[in-house]
């Protein structure tokens, strides 16, 4: 990529449901009416849904809203790891679950399994059961290099274009 854009906001959510003044939905429509043009997309997004919904059908409204802004571009979106209440452990499962179900639907989209990351290494985890630590950071940070470069590669695959020649065919007619 010649440009890379991050666009991070302390509570955000995925989208509006509940109030826009968070919506990363509401803030990439913003970035597309301002110009910028995404040719791939890295998702982290649903931690803090989790805490606000608790319903699958609400987990897959918000996802198919902001798969429907981001449009026919690669993407990844990295899943949901929140372990701070019962609830919440629900929600995160859910979530995941739901995000599995709608980017079945997009052949350009993809989850990462952070889920499975911070489980494995639960260091990477705050006490608080939510947030960071500084491993954390720098593990997520290393996630997002990874998939950068990867959605860069397929970007670049959807605008390659292939020729081949054909050798034309020959014809042998008996005498």
């Amino acid at each position: 990529f010649d440009v890379v854009l991050v666009d991070s906001r302390w509570g955000r959510r995925t989208s509006g449901l509940s109030s826009t003044r968070y919506s990363g939905n509401a803030a990439l429509k913003q970035l597309i009416a301002d110009g910028v043009r995404p040719t791939a997309v890295i998702v982290a997004l649903g931690t803090n849904d989790v805490a606000i919904f608790t319903k699958r059908r609400e987990y897959v409204t918000l996802i198919q809203d902001l798969m429907t802004t981001i449009g026919n571009v690669p993407v990844a979106w990295v899943n949901v790891h929140r372990i701070d209440s019962a609830s919440t452990i629900r929600g995160s499962k859910r979530f995941n679950a739901a995000l599995g179900q709608v980017l079945a639907n997009y052949p350009l989209a993809n989850v990462f399994d952070w889920a499975e990351v911070a489980k494995n290494n639960p260091k990477v985890i705050d006490p608080d059961k939510i947030h960071l630590t500084p491993l954390g950071h720098e593990v997520r940070t290393k996630v997002y290099l990874e998939l950068a470069t990867t959605l860069a590669q397929r970007a670049s695959d959807m605008t390659t274009t292939t020729t081949s020649t054909v050798p034309p065919a020959t014809t042998t007619v008996a005498p």
